[in-house]
């Protein structure tokens, strides 16, 4: 009869990793994180939050070098002055903003990027600005984590509220880069490279993250790993479920700037409608806040407890 002995190194290793704090931050170290706090993201001039516009890209922003942070040292700076068709400045939606009204509640920070998408024409490429993360150095690879919210009732158009053409809530901006989002079938993915030389769809949808065909209006974690070059490791997970394992070839390339919040096909009114095919001009928010990236190994959801696998197991 095989009886299993776990040595005393191993077992004090789980039971000090089963005390550890419930936060994913404790996991392993970050090369960047944000939580959009209030301290880095004061309120000026009076306005709800942050905002930018296509006049000068720095509406009130006190940082030098477009940082939308105190000093500029919060390493984000801002993507785009532009807003939708039908908002921006002095208008309620369409104009990027750093606001409490974003926040994730289950995060810290008080505040959170909101990004709208409008429905102007076919409802492709009528979005705020965005920012862009840059990290201290390059990577050929890293983990990514952030929460992610689309508005309750977010509708698609054209394509169909159950099959958005796709989104690009993140992008690496190196030529050979990577985009993050919805990649076709409606199931989060990865695509990239030289004429989008790989595309990876994960097994989870939009319908059934949302439990709907349209947004549920709650923030969601995703997660995923990227990894460049030949037998490339590419894996994602919404909500602490592995939803991506996957090997495949792509471009030897580093990121180090991070698009957060861009384009999309193709956005729609409450009936799913462009303005081009009869709908009413709408604009929709999607809120990205609680963001970590590493290099060295999964971050987690905020409260998940990864644990380290053991070490000295001995099978007799």
């Amino acid at each position: 009869m095989k009886t299993f002995a776990i040595s005393l190194v191993s077992s004090v290793c789980v039971i000090a990793a089963l005390a550890w704090p419930q936060t994913s931050r404790a996991q392993v170290p970050l090369v960047f994180q944000t939580t959009f706090d209030n301290a880095t993201f004061p309120d000026q001039h009076g306005r709800v939050g942050h905002h930018w516009e296509s006049s000068d890209y720095l509406f009130d922003y006190p940082g030098p070098n477009n940082q939308p942070c105190v000093n500029g040292s919060c390493g984000i700076s801002l993507f785009g002055g532009f807003f939708t068709t039908f908002g921006g400045p002095n208008q309620p939606t369409g104009d990027d903003a750093i606001i409490a009204a974003a926040n994730n509640p289950g995060g810290g920070g008080g505040k959170g990027f909101r990004h709208w998408r409008g429905n102007a024409a076919g409802g492709q490429n009528d979005n705020g600005g965005g920012i862009t993360i840059g990290l201290p150095s390059a990577a050929p690879e890293f983990w990514f984590r952030m929460y992610m919210r689309y508005q309750l009732g977010f509708t698609w158009g054209p394509f169909g509220v159950a099959n958005p053409g796709y989104t690009k809530d993140l992008r690496n901006l190196s030529n050979n880069g990577w985009v993050f989002g919805i990649q076709g079938g409606a199931s989060w993915g990865l695509e990239g490279g030289p004429a989008n030389q790989f595309t990876r769809n994960s097994s989870r949808s939009w319908q059934q993250t949302m439990g709907a065909m349209t947004g549920d209006g709650l923030f969601h974690c995703y997660e995923f790993h990227y990894q460049a070059g030949n037998s490339s490791h590419l894996e994602m997970w919404v909500d602490n479920v592995k939803v991506l394992d996957t090997v495949v070839n792509t471009p030897p390339d580093m990121t180090q700037s991070i698009v957060v919040g861009s384009n999309q096909n193709a956005v729609g009114d409450v009936n799913g409608r462009s303005t081009s095919n009869g709908g009413t001009p709408t604009d929709w928010y999607t809120d990205y806040d609680d963001i970590a990236i590493s290099t060295t190994g999964r971050i987690g959801c905020i409260g998940s407890l990864l644990l380290p696998p053991p070490r000295n197991l001995n099978v007799q």
